[in-house]
């Protein structure tokens, strides 16, 4: 079996997350974040076999640079087999599955909101201004915030009203709201996304071009009002 380029660029992504990850049988791959406040699924073009537990990703993802085409054998129960084209080969162990599934599985359910107060588009080069603009001026938070007319993604220090902040408009609005987010956790791969935020503190990016989902917890300060 073959892995896309794609498919391990999403299992990068994942790692960022979460340093284990439980693949169930099947062609979808998620995880989440230790503390619970980020959850990412993607459907995959391959299907994967039978459940892999993988405690360290990031030295999964290395090894593979090892290989020229490698070739995924799942036909183990214990290890995954990666033969390279030039027939270097490894045997890949896999971590026990019932730790790895305290520590990384997500919850199996769908990307339901219960409510959808805040929807607006974020686009590939809005979301590479905001991550730069939040690196050059050290500054750590994202808002989302409505005046009744526009929707403005402001990068700021919520802890410093005299801190430098950067803002674009994303869209057009009735309502006054603020959520808010740490920039930090917006660990998604570099798209564009249709964003829905709900008053339950949780926000929904889900892909334009990829299979993929993240839900997003929000700050606990910054509750839109109405």
């Amino acid at each position: 079996m073959k892995i896309s380029n794609k498919t391990i660029s999403f299992l990068k992504n994942f790692s960022t997350i979460n340093k284990s990850i439980l693949i169930e049988e099947g062609n979808l791959i998620a995880t989440i974040a230790v503390v619970r406040n980020v959850f990412a699924v993607a459907r995959i073009e391959e299907y994967f076999p039978q459940t892999v537990a993988i405690y360290d990703l990031n030295e999964f993802l290395s090894g593979l640079s090892l290989f020229k085409d490698p070739e995924f054998d799942f036909s183990n129960p214990t290890y995954l087999r990666i033969v390279g084209s030039d027939q270097s080969s490894v045997n890949y162990h896999y971590a026990d599955e019932d730790i790895v599934r305290q520590s990384s599985a997500p919850p199996k359910k769908e990307f339901v909101l219960p409510d959808e107060d805040v929807k607006f588009r974020l686009t590939a080069d809005t979301l590479s201004s905001l991550v730069k603009a939040s690196s050059i001026y050290g500054i750590p938070d994202l808002s989302a915030e409505g005046d009744s007319e526009h929707i403005r993604l402001v990068v700021k220090d919520r802890k410093n009203p005299t801190s430098n902040s950067f803002n674009k408009i994303v869209g057009s609005t009735d309502k006054n709201f603020s959520y808010n987010f740490k920039i930090e956790n917006l660990k998604i791969i570099p798209d564009t996304y249709d964003v829905t935020i709900s008053k339950s503190l949780r926000s929904h990016f889900k892909s334009v071009n990829y299979n993929l989902d993240y839900l997003i917890a929000n700050e606990p300060k910054g509750k839109g009002s109405h």
